[in-house]
C-alpha cells in the first residue's frame, strides 16, 4: 500500500484518465478500497517501473478465470516527462515476466479506438488485432511464440543489453 498514493496521484492526472474506461476522477477511500482489493488477489500483479530511480509507471495483468495461462493487461505511464522509450521498456520487461515466470501462453490487451499511443504500441510489440470487444473498444493479443520470434529484437531496440 505504499505506493497508493502515486497511483492515486497518476490517475487522477486528466491525461491519464482520458484513456481509462472508467474516466471520472478517482476518490481516495475508493482507490485505496480497490487497491487492497488487487493486492490480495492471487490472479493479478500490480508494478510500479522505475528507471533510474524514478517512477514512471505502471503495469498490472490478471489472469483469466477460463486460462490460467491467459493474462490480460493494463499500463499507463504517470510521470510527466519521460525518456523515450521508457514506456515500451516498461512492457518489455512485463510481458518477459509473464512469458517466462508466469508461464503465459498468450497476453490480451484493449484500449479505446481513439488511443493511438496505446494502439501503435501494441502493434509495435507484436500483439495482433483481434475482434473487438465492444464499440469503440479494440482487442490485441500476443502469443508466446511471437513473442519468441519477435522479442530479441524488440530488446535490442530498447535496451542497451539484453534483459
Amino acid at each position: 500500500m505504499n505506493d497508493a498514493r502515486l497511483l492515486f496521484d497518476w490517475r487522477s492526472r486528466t491525461s491519464v484518465r482520458r484513456w481509462m474506461f472508467d474516466s471520472a476522477a478517482p476518490v481516495w477511500e475508493r482507490h485505496t478500497s480497490w487497491l487492497e482489493r488487487q493486492l490480495r488477489r492471487a490472479d493479478v500483479l500490480m508494478f510500479i517501473f522505475e528507471e533510474d530511480g524514478k517512477p514512471l509507471g505502471h503495469v498490472n495483468a490478471t489472469q483469466t478465470k477460463n486460462d490460467a495461462s491467459t493474462w490480460e493487461w493494463g499500463f499507463y505511464i504517470g510521470a510527466e516527462h519521460t525518456a523515450p522509450g521508457s514506456g515500451s521498456r516498461m512492457l518489455l520487461l512485463m510481458l518477459e515476466f509473464l512469458f517466462t515466470r508466469k508461464q503465459a501462453a498468450y497476453i490480451a490487451g484493449i484500449t479505446k479506438q481513439d488511443n493511438i499511443a496505446s494502439i501503435n504500441t501494441h502493434l509495435r510489440l507484436g500483439f495482433t488485432r483481434r475482434a473487438d470487444a465492444g464499440p469503440k473498444v479494440l482487442r490485441f493479443g500476443l502469443d508466446r511464440e511471437t513473442w519468441l520470434f519477435c522479442h530479441k529484437e524488440l530488446e535490442a531496440r530498447y535496451f542497451s543489453e539484453s534483459i
